[in-house]
Parts: C-alpha cells; structure tokens; sequence
C-alpha cells in the first residue's frame, strides 16, 4: 500500500491488481528499417498499458507481445 498526505489528510491506496496476459502474438517489422520503430512503439504501448507484456523466445529469438485481448494487440 502507499500512503498519500494531503493537507492534513492522509490517504492510503492499495495496490492496483494487473491481470495476467492471456493472449500471446508472435510480431517481426516488416523490414530491418523498422526495427527501430517497432522497438520506439512498443515502448511507448508497454509505457501506456500495464497489462501488455513484450519478452523475447529464447529457443526462436522472437519477439512475443501478450496482453488481455486480441483487440488490445
């Protein structure tokens, strides 16, 4: 939890609950160009969207976006 003071007002928040991805997508750049855009946009959607996850295959190298609906990928 953490504790806010406002004034002579304390506040105290629990944590926000994130859910657990439950939909995986593997994703390329169209061309080694846009590598460097892909990697700028998926920084920015992790950056606004907690619940979207980016991690790397080990055994393919590839890149793999999870979140909690199709539609939010």
């Amino acid at each position: 939890s953490c504790l806010a003071v406002v004034g002579k007002i304390n506040w105290t928040m629990s944590p926000l609950h994130i859910p657990a991805p439950v939909v995986s997508l593997s994703i390329s750049p169209a061309s080694r160009e846009d590598s460097t855009k892909m990697a700028k946009a998926l920084a920015r959607f992790k950056r606004e969207d907690p619940t979207f996850i980016v991690s790397t295959d080990p055994g393919t190298k590839e890149t793999i976006v999870s979140g909690r609906g199709i539609l939010l990928l």
